[in-house]
């Protein structure tokens, strides 16, 4: 099962073909770096675990050292987040991600600025009443809505980065926004959420991307996300640097469905192979072709092949013209900028939605649409 052709272009807000342009490891504030408490055996910078270890959380730790790690994270954003409750919200979040095993040294997170900083506790050591996190009642609330949504927010960040090239910009809370609706996160708690920045880029920056990507791709194999989520991941999930490719030939399988159909196919059968042939090898080693590779894989960015970029080019004009005739059809959110990445369809994309629009009427043939084709 693939996703929903409307669901796959809104993800991409309307940059279907666009180039990736330039990827941002955008360094955060020093208020948002991850405290790891001095003092504290468990949480020793030699300590943690050299690469991420997804669905295996620290061992051997205790509730004191535990709770000494939610202490500093709390107190070193809580001038940054606002209030008592975003910071509660974002050092709680991050022991989340330390119980999933995300937590391990800068190499394993293939960052290129260390986020993690060794702090002591405020008072004479961790058990002080200078450490303690105000507000036991909404602590309970705010560890219940992460133990039961934590991972549909780890696995939405993986989504984003890896789709758009960034954790988050302002555009990007419209995808925020239908990722946590369709995996039913409740948005409305008795408590008051994070801004939609803290929630998706300064509270979990300093995790790296590489550990949240291995973690949704082991919790799809495990059967541990929401089906929506499992198939954005579906057989990997988009990739930014070539997902005008990948998206191209569902473009093509979406233009299957119509009756004028086999007349593209016989048109541009070399096209649709080298596309095909493009797709299977992306399929091999996606991450590898990402815009932020470094941040994920470590291997050299990858490149779509020659044979792959030209039959891009001749076939995107024609699916920019069909997803404007959907467009038409069925509202599609993001409806702009498709066309950077191909430099543009032009006259072309605007006379195939028509033809589109003609040949779909039940009046006219596949060789009917063959005849418009040759015209061209």
């Amino acid at each position: 099962m693939a996703l929903n052709f409307q669901n796959l272009l809104a993800d991409y807000n309307g940059a279907v073909f666009a180039q990736a342009g330039v990827v941002e490891w955008g360094y955060v504030p020093a208020e948002w770096f991850l405290v790891l408490p001095d003092n504290n055996a468990a949480y020793a910078p030699n300590a943690i675990p050299d690469a991420p270890t997804p669905g295996v959380g620290l061992q051997n730790t205790n509730d004191g050292q535990n709770l000494a790690f939610i202490q500093a994270n709390y107190h070193r954003c809580r001038q940054a987040a606002g209030s008592d409750v975003e910071a509660a919200w974002v050092a709680i979040m991050r022991w989340h991600c330390v119980n999933r095993g995300l937590l391990c040294k800068m190499a394993g997170r293939r960052i290129r600025e260390d986020e993690y900083v060794v702090a002591g506790p405020l008072g004479a050591n961790w058990g002080a009443n200078e450490n303690a996190v105000p507000g036991n009642a909404v602590c309970r609330e705010i560890a219940k809505w992460v133990k039961r949504f934590g991972n549909a927010v780890l696995h939405a960040i993986a989504y984003a980065f890896v789709a758009r090239g960034h954790h988050y910009k302002t555009e990007y809370k419209e995808l925020y926004d239908r990722l946590m609706n369709v995996q039913g996160v409740d948005m409305k708690p008795s408590f008051q959420l994070p801004s939609a920045e803290i929630m998706y880029r300064l509270a979990l920056h300093c995790i790296g991307i590489r550990p949240l990507v291995d973690l949704a791709i082991a919790d799809r194999a495990a059967g541990i996300m929401s089906a929506p989520m499992m198939l954005r991941w579906q057989p990997h999930a988009p990739v930014a640097g070539v997902a005008y490719v990948t998206t191209l030939k569902a473009t093509l399988n979406e233009m299957k469905k119509e009756t004028w159909y086999s007349a593209i196919a016989a048109k541009f059968q070399q096209d649709i192979v080298d596309l095909d042939a493009e797709v299977a090898l992306i399929a091999q080693n996606p991450y590898e072709y990402h815009v932020a590779t470094s941040f994920i894989t470590g291997a050299p960015r990858r490149y779509a092949t020659q044979a792959g970029t030209k039959a891009f080019n001749r076939l995107a004009p024609f699916a920019i013209g069909y997803i404007d005739y959907v467009g038409k059809r069925h509202p599609l959110a993001g409806q702009r900028t498709i066309t950077s990445h191909s430099g543009g369809g032009g006259g072309l994309s605007d006379n195939f939605s028509k033809a589109c629009q003609t040949y779909s009427k039940g009046d006219f043939t596949a060789a009917t649409m063959a005849l418009w084709l040759n015209t061209v």
